[in-house]
């Protein structure tokens, strides 16, 4: 007399049908990652002035000369958010414009936080601003152009192949 062979159908689903699904729903979702670092530059002004090519991009003003729209952030949340959505809304028409002619300054008051600070760098970094400039209780934003009249040096190296032993060159 033989035994019927006893099928236990969902432990069969989950040893072959769950390792499958979880493969090929991997692979097709989407995983944000949000930077929880970002490089932030100094301007120090000892090194400008010990090498004046520094600043040449900037035509020897640090910062550009601009026609900044003025943030004073306070430590008011409800009023230094409407603050930040109008320098947002700023920083992308400059970006967007390409505008050489204005910029955005923020001003933290004695009474602003390290968050404020935290808002307008991430502000910064979101609309990917390339260029801002960290001073004392001032951040300054603006678009630079490319410099079109910057040509870098290039140096051509000739070889004179009578210095090197005969067994190299033939």
């Amino acid at each position: 007399m033989k035994r019927k062979k006893i099928y236990y159908v969902p432990g069969m689903i989950s040893l072959v049908l769950l390792p499958i699904l979880l493969i090929y729903f991997s692979k097709n979702a989407k995983i944000i990652r949000y930077p929880k670092t970002f490089s932030i530059f100094l301007y120090n002004e000892k090194y400008a002035k010990k090498h004046p090519g520094y600043s040449r991009q900037y035509r020897d003003h640090f910062p550009p000369l601009r026609d900044y729209a003025i943030i004073n952030l306070t430590g008011q949340k409800v009023e230094d958010e409407k603050r930040f959505a109008y320098a947002e809304k700023q920083i992308r028409k400059i970006l967007a414009e390409k505008d050489t002619l204005n910029g955005v300054q923020f001003f933290f008051s004695k009474d602003s936080n390290f968050g404020e600070f935290t808002e307008t760098l991430d502000i910064l970094n979101v609309n990917r601003a390339k260029y801002y400039m960290i001073t004392d209780n001032l951040i300054w934003f603006y678009y630079l152009s490319p410099d079109t009249t910057y040509r870098p040096i290039l140096h051509t190296l000739e070889l004179n192949i009578s210095l090197f032993p005969r067994s190299l060159h033939d």
